[in-house]
């Protein structure tokens, strides 16, 4: 089969990179597509009780009986008109909120234990000694003073209560 140049399947010594013919005998294949189509039978098997499942969860069984097999047609248009919107209602509602939460929630990790504050860290980044950053954690109201860069420098006890 002839490419264009700038396609190349053929490695080093002319091996071929793609194979057309396949090395396998007949009864080989064979074996393994029975076998491949036994288990997509059986995986149908098990998708078609899933769906009798959910349709026996969701009452599909019961609304069959109540609408068609007795013949409660008039029951059904009721229940559509009048109930089915404030479930669809309900819904929205449901999703709307969920929704909100999920904006609401993007981007920050929940459930993370914080570090508690320590002296030594706090010593670190401000020029504060700590006898007075001690003060001021058991302090309510303290007055901060900061250097042009934004350095705390000192802290004032205002009132203890």
């Amino acid at each position: 089969m002839p490419l264009p140049e700038h396609i190349q399947v053929t490695l080093p010594k002319g091996r071929q990179l793609i194979f057309r013919d396949s090395k396998q005998v007949f009864l080989s294949k064979f074996t393994f597509a029975s076998i491949n189509a036994l288990f997509w039978l059986f995986w149908a098997y098990l998708l078609k009780i899933f769906f009798i499942l959910l349709g026996w969860v969701f009452g599909f069984e019961w609304a069959y009986y109540q609408w068609v097999y007795l013949k409660q047609w008039p029951f059904f248009l009721n229940f559509l008109t009048l109930s089915a919107p404030f479930g669809l209602a309900i819904c929205m509602v449901l999703l709307v909120w969920a929704k909100v939460n999920i904006f609401r929630f993007t981007g920050r990790v929940r459930r993370v234990s914080q570090l508690a504050p320590s002296l030594e860290q706090d010593c670190k980044w401000t020029h504060v000694p700590q006898d007075q950053i001690l003060n001021a954690r058991a302090a309510k109201v303290i007055t901060c003073r900061h250097a042009i860069d934004g350095i705390l420098n000192e802290v004032a006890v205002t009132s203890r209560n």
